[in-house]
């Protein structure tokens, strides 16, 4: 679609922050997805509202000079009530888009049609206004060969993918084909309003204050991952998941049985912005333990010792698995997989007696978490060790010695080697109560040159005869230097935590602090994913270090943002994902 067409659809569509008016009677119950966006007017003012906690009063100055520019490309001003009208355009009323995918013989998924409406005060003189404009030449002067195919009802804009624009009663519809298009002004028979997944989903998200709404049809949500299994088992090389689908399937069929609606929503206001999306199963079916969910997560894995890390770290990073149940997944959907797991286990067996399944893997809850605690002085930035990083795994009570035993059995493979043939070395000790394995990573090196070597430099390059031969004597090249790093990996009664700073660790480990999903995200439910990132920190850092000239012109734009922040989890009946952009306080 060429640019000023863009512009065209955006004008329209952007005003209202992303889609709807009450084209609920034009969707239908068969529908894929339906999204209804706030008015225009409403929306903008949510916009406002964002603004000002984004960049403070100085964002009245910025909207004015943006909704200018848009003027001078499109005629009109988004953001002005006035100016919508003018155009036809009703900024008081929803605006709506529904599309329709379906399920070919072939098995792949493909767009029946998607609708896009617009409300309309007076549809002929918005009609009017956008053939108007889709005739307009490009920025190269080209004049777009637009179609009208009923006068004063229905254009079309050529590209890829063709638009096609029509007129109804009180809106206008936009749509990717003709017939599309045409159907779009024709209500539903088969009402969205009467389908009972669309009556939950209103139940469940429409009485939040959004910008958009999105509620999506749980059969075809369920037929969509179905293209996805079978995809899977369409690939050049099909033996290898040869089980993937039918055990796919058997998940998809125990999930369309129970799960009620899904949808979610989006919004922004002086607090940041929030795209929310849930799905509601029936009552009872998420707590039972033999639900298709727990076979891929485990929200009651118990907390690590990095979940209640002090103070608000620069990036934290939560993750809650059914780690046996993955790897029965992998196992069933990939016979390749079950063959290595196997070798793997013969291996291990023979070199240190232990079996892999019940010493290594069983006893790992699936429980994981990364904490990164700050940022180091500039002059550190690439050394790893200057980084407080830590990496936890929780792993069963009693099962501690089974990973102890394999550490020492890569050292003393890896120390009895000539010292000038290790690429690592090992060393055992002790961090407090617990133990710690110490690994030296070596890498040759070229010295780094002084300023005074680099100025020489400089100057004999300055000397060369006229050959191009340098007059100094020949230089003889330093030998190479080992830089050694360091990690360490600390294995106490119920975790294994890699890391680069082990004594800072132990400050962790006393924490008397609630999780940091406790003091971040609501109380209520099992948390099965977090994470959260400290935006803030990282810009506080950037304006004091040689960095604040790249973020100099963006520093009005990020300095007002506080963390980014989501999660996922199991709360009643219900799955539920979330991710936040956080402002601070208009005080701080």
């Amino acid at each position: 679609m060429k640019k000023n067409n863009i512009l065209l659809v955006l004008a329209l569509w952007l005003p209202t922050a992303v889609f709807s008016f009450s084209p609920e009677d034009y969707a239908s119950a068969e529908d894929t997805f339906y999204i209804e966006v706030e008015s225009s007017n409403k929306a903008t003012n949510y916009l406002k509202d964002f603004l000002l906690g984004l960049l403070g009063p100085s964002s009245e100055s910025i909207v004015a000079s943006v909704a200018e520019q848009a003027k001078e490309r499109t005629g009109v001003n988004p953001l002005s009530s006035e100016d919508l009208l003018s155009i036809g355009y009703d900024p008081a009323s929803k605006m709506g888009v529904t599309g329709n995918f379906f399920v070919n013989p072939e098995g792949l998924l493909e767009t029946k049609y998607v609708r896009i409406y617009f409300p309309a005060k007076n549809s002929g003189k918005l009609y009017a206004y956008l053939l108007q404009r889709a005739k307009m030449p490009d920025e190269a002067g080209t004049v777009p060969t637009i179609t009208e195919h009923i006068k004063g009802r229905l254009f079309e804009i050529p590209g890829e993918t063709p638009l096609f624009i029509i007129k109804g009663s009180d809106f206008i519809a936009a749509s990717n084909s003709r017939q599309g298009a045409v159907s779009s002004v024709e209500k539903s028979k088969d009402k969205i309003t009467d389908a009972e997944w669309y009556v939950q989903g209103k139940k469940e998200f429409s009485s939040e204050k959004a910008v958009a709404w999105l509620y999506i049809n749980p059969t075809q949500y369920m037929n969509a991952f179905s293209v996805i299994s079978g995809s899977l088992g369409s690939t050049e090389t099909p033996h290898e998941l040869s089980f993937s689908s039918a055990l796919i399937r058997k998940m998809q069929v125990e999930v369309a049985e129970n799960i009620v609606t899904t949808g979610g929503y989006f919004t922004l206001n002086k607090s940041g912005i929030v795209l929310h999306f849930a799905e509601k199963y029936k009552d009872g079916y998420l707590n039972s333990s033999e639900a298709a969910i727990h076979k891929l997560i485990n929200p009651d894995a118990p907390n690590l010792s990095l979940d209640s890390h002090p103070g608000t770290p620069l990036l934290y990073l939560m993750l809650k698995l059914n780690f046996t149940g993955y790897l029965q997944f992998l196992e069933e959907s990939l016979p390749e997989f079950k063959k290595e797991m196997e070798r793997a286990s013969e291996k291990i067996a023979e070199e240190t007696e232990l079996d892999l399944r019940k010493d290594l893997l069983a006893p790992i809850h699936g429980n994981f978490s990364m904490t990164v605690a700050g940022i180091p002085p500039e002059k550190d930035l690439q050394n790893p060790n200057a980084w407080n990083g830590f990496l936890s795994a929780g792993i069963a009570k009693g099962s501690s010695k089974s990973y102890v035993k394999l550490i020492e059995k890569i050292m003393a493979e890896e120390n009895a080697k000539p010292e000038n043939e290790r690429d690592f070395s090992i060393k055992k000790g002790k961090q407090g109560k617990h133990t710690l394995f110490t690994i030296t990573l070596r890498e040759k090196q070229q010295p780094d040159k002084s300023e005074e070597e680099l100025a020489n430099e400089e100057l004999d390059g300055l000397s060369m005869d006229g050959d191009g031969e340098s007059e100094t004597e020949e230089e003889t090249e330093e030998p190479a230097v080992v830089k050694e790093t360091f990690a360490y990996i600390i294995i106490t009664d119920t975790e294994i935590i890699g890391t680069t700073n082990p004594t800072a660790f132990a400050r962790i480990e006393k924490s008397n602090e609630s999780t940091l999903t406790a003091r971040n995200f609501p109380k209520s439910g099992k948390y099965y994913t977090a994470g959260i990132i400290d935006i803030g920190t990282v810009v506080a850092y950037a304006k004091t270090s040689s960095f604040s000239m790249l973020i100099g012109q963006y520093l009005q734009m990020v300095e007002r943002i506080d963390k980014l922040a989501g999660y996922s989890k199991i709360d009643g009946d219900h799955s539920i994902s979330r991710l936040e952009l956080r402002l601070k306080p208009a005080d701080k």
